[in-house]
């Protein structure tokens, strides 16, 4: 494992954008992003989950410090309007106040629009629809999705073969501490390469809640390891359509033994998914397609509120 620190240039550059950059990440998890770019200097980079852009902004930034023509991002969200939370630390109650949605990508035109030349933003699509048209020799990738099974176990393998060997790969919310939200814990343990973290920003973490892979030679060679995963419980299912072109798209480059998997567990977990989707749905709607039961969703406000009383009654 590398301790990534930040660099006097990191933490210049970090105090220029902060206030600007709208992305989810703590200070620390910007200081970590923005010095992995630093010290790869890629030229084509992928991100994969964009929300407001905030993310994009950052790299963007970090980028423009060695920048040529060669210069690239290339940003992929399911979504083309996003929905806010309403404990989130950069909403805008006057841009985000009508229906509670907002553009993907905004942060970039709007407020860094001198950056906009190196920035291409597909949304609307899953990464394995656009990557050809994005292309290899991917120098590095950033991921920040879903969270929850098969998440981002499908958007890392859609996406490695047009990595190039020793690309670096980012995965945010690494360390989130909820028991559904584990996808990138598992991905960061289950991808082999040399692991790049920043150390925890605070007592109550076990690790970073963001870190990268340095991939090399052995990483294709071991990927049933991130296939394996798809045998930890689904959270939502892609559907059907989805689903045939996923497996169309991983049938180019992965052994058919390992479509099996992915499919066996497919059809294991979809069958099971109705009270499981219900926390996604609002959050990705295009891609849940069970769980609308209104039945469901009143049971899951009757159990919350049980929940409540028994944590008020067993801390008291």
């Amino acid at each position: 494992m590398t301790i990534i620190t930040p660099s006097e240039q990191c933490q210049t550059l970090l105090d220029q954008i902060n206030d600007k950059a709208k992305a989810d990440l703590s200070f620390s998890e910007r200081e970590f992003l923005i010095e992995c770019i630093l010290k790869e200097k890629p030229k084509k980079v992928v991100e994969i989950g964009v929300y407001r852009g905030g993310s994009s902004a950052i790299i963007l930034s970090a980028m423009d410090t060695y920048a040529d023509s060669n210069t690239h991002l290339y940003a992929v969200d399911l979504r083309s309007e996003a929905r806010i939370y309403p404990s989130d630390p950069n909403r805008d109650p006057v841009r985000e106040s009508t229906g509670l949605h907002f553009k993907v990508g905004y942060n970039v035109e709007e407020d860094f629009p001198h950056l906009k030349d190196r920035y291409t933003l597909h949304t609307g699509q899953t990464i394995h629809h656009v990557i050809d048209e994005i292309g290899g020799d991917i120098d590095l990738c950033f991921i920040d999705t879903v969270h929850t099974v098969p998440g981002e176990i499908l958007d890392f393998l859609s996406v490695l073969p047009y990595l190039k060997k020793d690309a670096l790969v980012i995965f945010h919310d690494t360390n989130v501490g909820a028991p559904h939200f584990i996808v990138n814990l598992l991905l960061i343990s289950a991808i082999t390469g040399d692991k790049y973290m920043p150390l925890p920003n605070h007592a109550g973490q076990i690790n970073a809640n963001i870190g990268a892979i340095k991939l090399s030679q052995d990483t294709e060679k071991n990927i049933f390891d991130v296939f394996n995963l798809f045998g930890v419980p689904w959270r939502y299912d892609v559907g059907e359509e989805e689903f045939n072109s996923l497996v169309k798209h991983f049938s180019r480059f992965y052994p058919s033994e390992y479509i099996d998997i992915l499919t066996r567990a497919r059809n294991l977990y979809a069958s099971d998914l109705g009270y499981h989707n219900i926390d996604l749905r609002w959050w990705y709607p295009p891609l849940i397609k069970i769980g609308k039961n209104p039945f469901l969703l009143l049971l899951r406000k009757i159990t919350n509120k049980i929940k409540k009383m028994l944590s008020k009654k067993y801390n008291n």
